[in-house]
């Protein structure tokens, strides 16, 4: 299941993606970047949901986790 969040309090993430099924995480920055974070289970998705500080939350998993940016492209 993918569970897709874009209504999120948080003065630096507009959105979060959790695949279940692949355990990929993918957050986007205000400002529109996005990075995909590989073999992040699922335990972890809620506790950057049920965090009072997301970023802070994030940062956590950005020192555990493989990370890759997503290039978006300008149609």
């Amino acid at each position: 299941m993918i569970i897709n969040l874009t209504n999120i309090d948080s003065s630096i993430i507009s959105e979060v993606i959790y695949n279940d099924s692949t355990e990929e995480l993918v957050i986007e920055y205000l400002g529109a970047n996005r990075y995909s974070y590989k073999d992040v289970p699922e335990s972890e998705f809620f506790n950057i949901m049920n965090a009072e500080s997301k970023g802070k939350q994030i940062n956590l998993i950005k020192k555990e986790y493989e990370c890759n940016k997503i290039e978006v492209l300008d149609i």
